[in-house]
């Protein structure tokens, strides 16, 4: 029957953003269901399933794929002939293993690595560049396509891993748009206590410091205590290892009282919109991220660091703000720009929503992807 593997690299109940790989999943088996194919997927555990899986026609099975022990590859081995796997998809593994060798002597057909890792990396010179496409051409121990979640990292593909063109595409993230027209004019101030008249600069995602949280609470230092912005809020939305470490440098600075810590949050759609600015700090992306999609949606002027593999989706005063990178005064005269022309504020998040409704909607991005992954799984 030449089933599908699915492969996760993460528990089941693990959360975060990992939503849109579980879509992508779900889209493949809908896709290939029917035509008659089943996918399976495996997690290196299993503990709770999202919703979405188990509400599926996808069979959910406990391995690790990078284990390599003997134990493991026979385990392997049985799950890819027991369930006549001819297929499999990867996310974010290596462009070569000897196991994909291995796999080929086990029947599969075909190897497909669908990349969203984050970051800007150097493209590959010199002796390092030949070395990395006398690899990536080499039989058998290469997968045989690769997706990247954006052009950027399909650029990344050819320039850094030197992976050769004619087996790289790209399937652009997106979202399901917020709808503004439903979201509570005031939420977020109710929520956090906040001032109805008050602006609020929001960002959500994971608590680390690459995510540049931390340089979102020097800015807001930077505007309340030196510059002395009045009633101006900030609202960050997320969970993570740093998360102590950032609020002890917000009351080290003096920003507790307007710096609102709001954890995860399963209501983001509904509180992004009642905000004003979006600040997104990382130090990369994958060309943008969902987060960034989200605010623009949202209608929200959004600022991105000036960096490629992060200010992608954004073009300058039209859909949003670029600033310098690690410069606070950069990203404080910024938002200053924003909170002085409310009619630019306005101006940058229609033009942004409108974008994200017509270049960035989930359903084009599962149309792709099954349009990438069809002459490849046949």
């Amino acid at each position: 029957m030449a089933n599908i593997l699915l492969v996760a690299n993460w528990e089941s109940g693990v959360g975060y953003a990992w939503w849109l790989m579980e879509n992508f999943w779900v889209t493949i088996a809908e896709h290939f269901g029917a035509m008659g194919r089943r996918c399976f997927l495996i997690y290196p555990k299993v503990t709770e399933l999202p919703e979405t899986i188990a509400s599926s026609d996808i069979t959910v099975l406990e391995h690790d794929f990078r284990a390599t022990t003997p134990a493991a590859l026979r385990r392997l081995r049985s799950i890819i002939r027991e369930n006549d796997i001819a297929y499999i998809y990867l996310t974010d593994h290596p462009s070569h293993r000897p196991l994909y060798l291995i796999l080929r002597t086990w029947g599969i057909r075909s190897i497909v690595i669908h990349d969203h890792t984050p970051g800007d990396r150097p493209p590959a010179k010199g002796w390092k560049r030949l070395a990395k496409s006398i690899v990536q051409r080499t039989p058998y121990v290469t997968a045989d396509h690769f997706i990247g979640v954006t052009r950027f990292v399909y650029q990344r593909f050819i320039d850094t891993a030197c992976i050769p063109t004619r087996k790289c595409s790209y399937a652009a993230n997106g979202i399901v748009p917020i709808d503004r027209a439903d979201a509570p004019r005031r939420y977020a101030q109710g929520q956090f206590g906040i001032p109805d008249d008050a602006l609020i600069v929001v960002s959500t995602g994971r608590a680390s410091r690459y995510k540049g949280i931390d340089f979102i609470i020097r800015t807001a230092h930077e505007l309340v205590n030196i510059r002395g912005r009045k009633n101006l809020y900030f609202l960050y939305c997320g969970d993570g290892p740093d998360l102590p470490a950032f609020k002890a440098l917000a009351k080290e600075l003096g920003v507790s009282h307007v710096f609102r810590f709001a954890g995860n949050r399963s209501d983001i759609r509904t509180l992004l919109p009642s905000c004003h600015i979006a600040f997104h700090a990382a130090k990369g992306e994958v060309g943008y991220s969902l987060s960034i999609l989200e605010y623009m949606s949202a209608g929200l002027a959004t600022m991105v660091p000036d960096r490629p593999s992060t200010a992608l989706s954004i073009q300058h005063m039209r859909t949003g703000l670029i600033y310098r990178p690690d410069i606070v005064d950069a990203a404080a005269h910024a938002i200053e720009l924003l909170l002085d022309h409310p009619d630019m504020r306005h101006r940058l998040g229609e033009a942004a929503a409108a974008e994200v409704q017509s270049q960035y909607d989930l359903h084009q991005t599962n149309t792709r992807l099954v349009n990438a992954l069809d002459p490849l799984f046949t």
